[in-house]
């Protein structure tokens, strides 16, 4: 998913999902999105990209892990969608309203999987269960790894990336990600010992990145793992 996402207005993401706002009581409109309470080191939200219709939306969900936010990458799906399979595209919906089905299609199945990803804890289980935990790419396995405490591991996906971290700063796709200025504040910190700071980098990290998204007002600092090991 592009990082970059053109959302409606906040009336607009109330009108089209009004149903759901109804029938939810952890979910508030901010940002142009819909957002499940509380917004913490991950972001669970409902959010709308503009058609090339007027009057037509795509629908997606999403959940960021703040302290990446500023990656290419986030864990996310589609609503709506065309036919099954892993290359599945939404297919585009009335903006004044949603349907019945749809609706449906949200509460059995996007809703359950929002709720679940509550914590930094839940999706790092997530994201090591969905695929081999290699498959991550290293310039967010390794601030994951950081985050939950896993000194080890960090140390391991440091020693095989800093030389590109450093030395030629894209990502998976070969484009420059800013991604790298929070990979390497890590890396210099790891190599002093001092874990100390951690946690502070990451939570600016989380807290410009509530703030881009325009949730600044919800974001809950929160203690990560890496404070509970240490």
């Amino acid at each position: 998913m592009e990082r970059n996402i053109e959302s409606t207005t906040p009336a607009d993401i109330e009108t089209i999902l009004k149903p759901i706002f109804e029938t939810n009581s952890d979910v508030t409109c901010a940002g142009g999105f819909l957002v499940l309470d509380p917004v913490t080191h991950v972001c669970r939200r409902i959010l709308t990209k503009q058609a090339s219709a007027d009057d037509q939306v795509y629908l997606e969900w999403a959940v960021d892990i703040l302290f990446l936010k500023d990656s290419t990458n986030t864990v996310s799906g589609v609503i709506a969608a065309k036919d099954a399979g892993p290359f599945r595209k939404t297919v585009s919906l009335p903006k004044n309203s949603i349907s019945k089905t749809v609706c449906i299609e949200i509460e059995d199945q996007h809703m359950p999987l929002l709720r679940r990803l509550n914590s930094l804890e839940a999706c790092y289980e997530y994201l090591m269960n969905r695929a081999r935990p290699f498959s991550i790419p290293p310039e967010l396995h390794f601030p994951l790894e950081l985050a939950m405490g896993n000194i080890d591991a960090a140390h391991m996906l440091r020693r095989w990336h800093r030389q590109r971290w450093f030395d030629r700063p894209l990502d998976t796709y070969g484009k420059e990600s800013p991604i790298y200025s929070l990979v390497q504040r890590l890396c210099l910190l790891l190599e002093a010992d001092d874990i100390a700071e951690v946690p502070h980098v990451l939570r600016e990290a989380e807290e410009a990145a509530a703030k881009e998204l325009g949730l600044s007002h919800l974001w809950q600092p929160t203690i990560f793992p890496i404070e509970h090991a240490s």
